[in-house]
């Protein structure tokens, strides 16, 4: 888990174009704080690893890596939407796939 904590942490700070310190300050840490995070050599608290997984906006799964999907899909919180065909074309253009999606 902590393997895939740091790793994500630094990926996702990096994909957002902040630098540790800009994190920090985000998430009310110290730098040195974060950067302990980011290089493993601490464990963030449970109530730590939420609040990074919101400003990301992805799940604490993804964060911790429990998980590889960085999103919860819409049919697991709404699972009569699976068979909607709005909601395939979304995952598909999720998934990359070229697709427009109009009412």
């Amino acid at each position: 888990m902590v393997n895939q904590l740091h790793s994500r942490l630094r990926l996702l700070r990096e994909k957002s174009g902040l630098t540790q310190a800009q994190l920090a300050k985000i998430l009310l840490l110290p730098r040195v704080t974060y950067t302990h995070y980011e290089l493993g050599k601490r464990t963030p608290d449970l109530d730590m690893i939420i609040r990074m997984a919101r400003h990301f906006d992805v799940t604490v799964d993804y964060l911790v890596g429990n998980s590889d999907l960085s999103y919860l899909p819409v049919t697991e919180y709404y699972p009569e939407a699976q068979n909607s065909r709005l909601v395939k074309k979304v995952a598909d253009a999720d998934r990359g796939a070229d697709y427009e999606v109009s009412d």
